[in-house]
């Protein structure tokens, strides 16, 4: 490079020198650095190859480590043996709190265990009864008991009284009969057959009507039901739907007609 023609100091060119210094110092220490980076990561990669891969065997298995954690659990529990089949079997979780009465491997067992229990106890009570009858089961013995404990049936259930007698039906018997008297009626209104269906009695003279008067006719002021026939009368309204003076308590309430009337 060819000298600068400026003209510089002595201070100057030290500067310069020295700022070159320690530029190449760090360029030299990063080229170092990444030189050892990777140096190491050539050593890493080396050593992985060389190295033999880790078989499954090696690995804890998932079954292994539940028995350890089952095993460590137990404890000091020692395996028994069940009692149908003779198998052995080991300590659970829902056997924590009473294992030392467990004596069957699983529920069929269980079941097996007291089907052959009642056996036993049915086979042990024949030999001791001697050739006693069979005892009954329990739907006969609580029928029995049942017939012993009721009243008769004449008692319960009510009969019929002979005429002679005056003999009358008990409840249950009057509640069938109103029963179907409500039926028979219902039918005769849907048939059109009762000409009385649905009729009301007049106040004043008991007679069944389809057309009634709702009128007042006396100083108490109480509403009656009057038929046509009677409301003619002089005593009532002579016929007149306001009245015509003779009778000074009365008053017109409209009309109540059948609509049960058979066409």
């Amino acid at each position: 490079r060819p000298p600068s023609r400026v003209h510089t100091s002595r201070g100057d060119r030290v500067g310069r020198a020295a700022a070159l210094s320690w530029e190449w110092r760090v360029r030299r220490c990063m080229g170092a650095s990444r030189l050892a980076v990777l140096v190491l990561s050539s050593v890493a990669v080396s050593a992985r190859r060389m190295a033999p891969p880790l078989s499954k065997a090696a690995l804890p298995s998932k079954a292994g480590l539940a028995s350890k954690a089952a095993a460590s659990v137990q404890g000091d529990r020692a395996d028994k043996i069940c009692v149908v089949c003779n198998r052995p079997f080991n300590w659970r979780k829902k056997w924590e709190r009473c294992w030392d009465e467990v004596s069957t491997c699983s529920k069929r067992c269980n079941g097996e265990r007291r089907s052959l229990n009642q056996q036993e106890r049915k086979l042990t009570s024949a030999t001791e009864g001697g050739g006693d009858e069979e005892e009954p089961p329990r739907s006969s013995r609580g029928a029995a008991r049942g017939a012993a404990d009721s009243p008769p049936s004449s008692v319960t259930e009510g009969r019929i009284g002979d005429d002679d007698n005056g003999g009358v039906l008990d409840a249950r018997a009057e509640r069938k009969a109103a029963k179907k008297e409500v039926k028979a009626t219902r039918k005769a209104i849907r048939e059109g057959t009762d000409a009385t269906a649905g009729q009301k009695q007049c106040d004043l003279c008991s007679k069944s009507v389809d057309l009634l008067i709702r009128c007042q006719i006396d100083p108490s002021g109480t509403w009656r039901m009057v038929c046509g026939a009677c409301w003619r009368l002089p005593s009532v309204a002579s016929g007149v739907i306001d009245g015509d003076g003779s009778n000074a308590f009365y008053r017109y309430g409209g009309l109540w007609k059948n609509l049960k009337k058979a066409a």
